[in-house]
Parts: C-alpha cells; structure tokens; sequence
C-alpha cells in the first residue's frame, strides 16, 4: 500500500444566516482540531473559496475532496503537506481570505 505520512482532513462547512449573523464558512483542520470561521462575505460557493484559499497556501502539497456532503453543508477534503510535519494551517486561512 502506498501511504504519505504528511496527510490531514480538512472539514468545511457552510453556516446559513440567522437573524444576527450573516452566513459564514468554518475550515476545521482535523489533525488538531483547530477552526477559522469566516463571513461570507464574498459570497462564493463553499468548495469555490475553499480552492481559492488552499491554491495560496504554500505549505500544502495537494489536496482533494473526498466527501462532498451538500444535504449536510460541508465538504471534507485530503490534505497533503510539504514537508515533515503538520502545520496550522487556520491563521493562513484567515489572512488570504482577508486578501480576497
């Protein structure tokens, strides 16, 4: 079996508006359980902003969706990274989105 040990989920998952808040996206990194959570202010597609942001972010290698669940809102996609470890990828995540 052929098997890369730089591998994490990503969870992404649209949040609908509420009578106080505008709809937003939430990226959860699966490795350590850390989460961003971002307006929609752009009002992209989920899985749209998603490759947006992880085209930018050198530290990843590859990824791919591996469960597109939109009854649920989300999508879970495969992370590869460059290099040894696993980084937090949340604060990037945030600042290109900023950027977009």
């Amino acid at each position: 079996m052929k098997r890369n040990n730089n591998t994490t989920g990503l969870k992404i998952k649209y949040i609908g508006a509420t009578d106080t808040k505008g709809s937003r996206i939430k990226f959860t990194q699966l490795n350590n359980n850390k989460s961003v959570t971002l307006s929609d202010k752009h009002k992209f597609d989920t899985l749209g902003l998603a490759e947006e942001i992880l085209n930018r972010i050198e530290l990843i290698k590859a990824f791919n969706v591996i469960v597109d669940n939109t009854q649920n809102n989300y999508y879970l996609i495969n992370l590869d990274f460059a290099g040894n470890s696993f980084e937090d990828i949340t604060p990037l995540i945030k600042k290109i989105s900023n950027t977009l």
